[in-house]
């Protein structure tokens, strides 16, 4: 696979890629999380370690280096950051090293003894044109496109970290990703010297690790990065030194696809992600105009998973000046624009609004406090998190520090059993085979196929659960009707609907086992969201690990839980009455249960930010209904988001944008305005009569031109009533106008 930037006629510009047969990567997936599994529990991975681990990111790295800086640069401290580059990385890695970290970490058994076999016995060709040469045997190098290569490159840099030096007043930091080093010293500007020749010892430890791992750093492509508050220092090059040769100093640094720049004022890496999002803005012009072309949905998700993906990558890590995040929300807007088939000329809020967008900045304070929620539900970046929350100055450090405001702090993490154990996997069915799409059943048949199902947990205890969300309240319930019993709790706090419904689960294994002996339970739910967090509990919230804690302990209490998914609101009679008591409990009296925030961080952080929005009815939680998809065409959507944005071309507005030399209608010389033209120009009663009974057959009673383009009721109806406002204006002669 050719490296990117690089010439094509060169051999070394190419990355050879192992193709394993499937057989073979699935002993490998097997393999894989065994070995995680063990090394998350033993911790021998290092939290500096953020590549190829569970719960981690590149995010990790680059805002532990950027928090370091910004907080430097705001304390007035000098900092020095050197980016390593080894030498042909994974190629080089001697298999006998991994084989020796591994048995250093203690695995042992038959996974050290695939492994050893998996790496063992390796040969390899070139073939060009029509000449083959001669098989040679590999002896180093982890294969690349193999699912433990990262793995066992993570395990020998796992050395890496322990043994750097540490010094009391200058500590020195250190980042990971794969093959992406990082290490940097930061001190006060009076002891720069002394904080150079601090990281010129760690650099002296890390030359000698990597070359007893029979690596290489290449001194010619090994940086360094200098802040001072004074400003640049000069020369090309620094005095710290890898095998005798002086590093070369760089004034910008690329380091996980961000641009570090000495400044610390991010400037380059904000019009380098801006440079690219125009380019790709520049080929979505050429697949819609105004008027043709694809639909909004289909440039909205081109839009926001190639352009603003990139944007949110990185820089919601770093502190942005406000005129930076002025240019990007001004790009922000035209791209929505284009999307939406807007002229340039519509109003900021009503644009954001019709898409269903909020401002960019507010995007990246939702994505970085997401970043936050991650490494708080993540044990091995619980000191990288302490870290990064101690940096109270930087960006980063803020963000973890509103996070705890929010949220507080996050509680333990149920430990996850070894993925080898027979009892780690619970019971649950999230079908039932003989149902089809939900949406193609009749109600009765769905009944008929879900009592059916629940007949075959005939010798079990059978056990509804339901949870409910309205607004900020949120219950839980639970029904046993062969016992009589019953429960329903409203929650701490406002949660999502697959949280509630995870609550109602903890609260029947939690009360239910109390009252029988030996007889296994049948928990039935209508959440598939619940079931699935229960499915994968690497990346569940610790309400879900509890739950599956609590059913691994009834089971060795001789209690087995099954879990089944049921079809909802088909007159099941068990989940009929869960549903009941969940509804009632949000005016009944009843008990709270306090649930720690942290299982809904996404909901909680999500509604707060959505307060910030700068349409006041969005803010207050009552946003109005989107054009509804796959009903109108391009040119239909366009001009129902130009009325509904009050950019259409009426004389009012084209007299005020200088295009038209009146404002007045040409049939009755009043201002013509979308009010005048919906409800008042005596020419167009004709058609107004018609768009009045098409609504008044809907039971929709619009009085107002809000009313009119924001129509409420069913989807059918909106829709309805949208079409008959297109076909209004149609009829008026408008359409090509407006």
């Amino acid at each position: 696979i050719p490296k990117p930037g690089k010439p094509t006629h060169e051999p070394t510009s190419y990355r050879p890629i192992s193709l394993t047969s499937c057989m073979c990567k699935l002993l490998e997936k097997m393999i894989h999380r065994r070995i995680s599994w063990q090394l998350e529990r033993t911790r021998a991975l290092p939290t500096e370690l953020s590549g190829f681990r569970q719960g981690r990111s590149a995010s990790d790295s680059i805002g532990d280096v950027a928090s370091s800086l910004e907080e430097a640069k705001t304390e007035g401290k000098v900092a020095h950051v050197v980016f390593l580059d080894i030498h042909r990385a994974f190629d080089a890695l001697p298999h006998s090293v991994i084989l020796e970290r591994l048995e250093l970490i203690g695995v042992g058994g038959r996974s050290l003894q695939f492994v050893r076999a998996f790496l063992s016995g390796r040969t390899f060709q070139i073939r060009m044109g029509g000449h083959t040469s001669t098989t040679r045997t590999v002896t180093q190098g982890v294969p690349q496109g193999s699912v433990l290569s990262p793995l066992l490159f993570n395990i020998v840099m796992a050395g890496l970290p322990p043994i750097l030096p540490q010094f009391e007043a200058i500590p020195v930091n250190c980042a990971i990703y794969a093959d992406d080093v990082a290490l940097w010293c930061t001190g006060p500007t009076e002891i720069s010297t002394t904080v150079q020749a601090k990281l010129q010892q760690a650099l002296n430890v890390a030359t000698s690790f990597f070359h007893h791992a029979g690596l290489t750093l290449s001194a010619a492509k090994t940086t360094v990065l200098t802040y001072r508050p004074r400003g640049r220092l000069k020369g090309k090059y620094s005095t710290l030194q890898i095998y005798g040769n002086r590093i070369r100093r760089e004034s910008q640094v690329r380091y996980l696809g961000v641009i570090i720049d000495d400044r610390v004022n991010w400037r380059p890496v904000v019009q380098t992600v801006l440079e690219g999002a125009r380019k790709l803005l520049g080929a979505l012009c050429r697949i819609a105009g105004q008027n043709w072309g694809c639909s909004q949905q289909t440039m909205m998700t081109l839009y926001r998973g190639l352009i603003v993906n990139r944007i949110m990558y990185a820089l919601p890590l770093l502190n942005l000046q406000q005129r930076q995040w002025t240019m990007l929300e001004t790009f922000h807007r035209k791209a929505i624009r284009i999307c939406l088939g807007l002229p340039a000329s519509s109003k900021n809020v009503p644009t954001l609004v019709e898409a269903s967008d909020s401002p960019l900045q507010l995007q990246a304070k939702e994505r970085a406090l997401r970043q936050i929620t991650r490494l708080a539900g993540t044990e091995s970046s619980y000191a990288l998190l302490n870290s990064v929350t101690a940096r109270s100055s930087s960006h980063f450090g803020k963000v973890a520090q509103t996070f705890l405001d929010i949220i507080g702090c996050p509680e333990n993490v149920p430990p996850i059993p070894p993925p080898h154990r027979e009892d780690n996997h619970l019971k649950i069915a999230t079908d039932i085979l003989d149902l089809p799409r939900r949406k193609k059943v009749a109600e009765t048949v769905a009944r008929y196929i879900g009592n059916e199902t629940i007949s075959t947990y005939a010798d079990m205890i059978h056990v509804y659960t339901d949870g409910s969300v309205k607004g900020d309240s949120a219950t839980a319930a639970y029904v046993v009707p062969e016992m009589g019993l019953s429960c329903k709790d409203r929650l701490s706090n406002c949660t999502s609907s697959t949280t509630a419904e995870l609550t109602a689960i903890w609260l029947a294994i939690t009360q239910v086992p109390k009252y029988i002996n030996s007889i296994d339970l049948a928990v039935f739910t209508d959440s598939k969201g619940a079931l699935m967090q229960l499915a994968n509990l690497n990346t569940a919230c610790p309400l879900a690990k509890s739950i599956a804690q609590l059913t691994r302990k009834a089971n060795d209490a001789g209690i087995t839980i099954y879990f089944q998914w049921i079809p909802s609101h088909v007159g099941i009679l068990g989940n009929e009455e869960a549903d009941g008591l969940a509804l009632a409990a949000h005016k009944d009296s009843c008990p709270t249960i306090a649930i720690h925030k942290y299982n809904s961080a996404r909901v909680i952080i999500h509604q707060e930010l959505t307060k910030q929005h700068p349409d006041a009815e969005t803010a207050a939680g009552y946003p109005p209904f989107p054009i509804q998809k796959k009903k109108f065409n391009r040119k239909q959507e366009s001009q129902l988001h130009r009325l509904r944005t009050g950019c259409s071309n009426t004389n009012v507005r084209l007299h005020l944008l200088r295009r038209s030399n009146t404002k007045d209608c040409s049939s009755c010389n009043e201002p013509e305005d979308i009010d005048h033209i919906f409800w008042t120009c005596p020419a167009l009663e004709d058609q107004r009569k018609m768009l009045l009974e098409t609504l008044g057959k809907l039971h929709i009673d619009a009085s107002t031109t809000q009313e009119l383009l924001f129509p409420r009721g069913s989807r059918a109806k909106r829709s309805t009533a949208l079409q008959a406002v297109l076909d209004f204006v149609d009829e008026a002669g408008l359409s090509s106008r407006l």
